[in-house]
């Protein structure tokens, strides 16, 4: 829970491409309104033993998840970004309601990576496999809890649709071009 009072931008953070599009996001949204930044990956232990090398096991997860937070910060931007306060946390709890408890002071923002696919019968697909498997989908239990604005971020476009429109665009760009340059008379030199 912020504290402080102060507002910031709090962001989940995870290795999926719509994860780390998130950050960038979260990490421009701070910047933008000059507040701190707090990346929060959330973690959870469960285990139903209790041995004695089970702290061990705890040991190991925290410092996966903090791996995951530079790792996340690396591959979206290079590093930590030198103009933003950043706080980055590694939280045992269910994923959602930690992101939930981390972001409900006053001119908080909450940002969180979209799941599942974004497009057509493939986002559908993936909600359902979801679904099955059990997993939940952390940025529609965001936006249901959360007392501050959420924002959902998907993957990049080029990421979405693939390559396929890409290349698409430039051999039709380059079409245009060729038939321009095709009916235009010759530059004198």
């Amino acid at each position: 829970m912020n504290t402080t009072g102060e507002p910031r931008v709090v962001v989940g953070v995870d290795d999926s491409l719509s994860g780390l599009e998130a950050l960038r996001f979260a990490t421009a949204e701070a910047r933008r309104r000059g507040v701190g930044l707090r990346a929060i990956r959330a973690w959870q232990f469960a285990s139903p033993w209790h041995e004695q090398n089970a702290g061990q096991y705890r040991a190991a997860m925290v410092d996966a998840a903090a791996m995951v937070l530079h790792d996340a910060f690396q591959q979206a931007m290079g590093g930590l970004p030198k103009d933003v306060a950043v706080e980055a946390l590694a939280i045992e709890g269910p994923t959602a309601q930690s992101l939930v408890d981390q972001a409900g002071a006053p001119g908080d923002l909450l940002v969180v990576g979209r799941s599942g696919c974004d497009r057509g019968w493939w986002r559908i697909l993936g909600r359902m496999w979801n679904r099955l498997a059990g997993q939940s989908q952390v940025d529609v239990h965001c936006v249901r809890l959360a007392a501050c604005p959420v924002v959902t971020v998907g993957a990049p476009v080029l990421a979405v649709d693939g390559a396929g429109h890409l290349a698409r665009d430039v051999i039709s760009s380059a079409e245009a071009l060729l038939r321009d340059a095709a009916g235009r008379p010759a530059q004198p030199a």
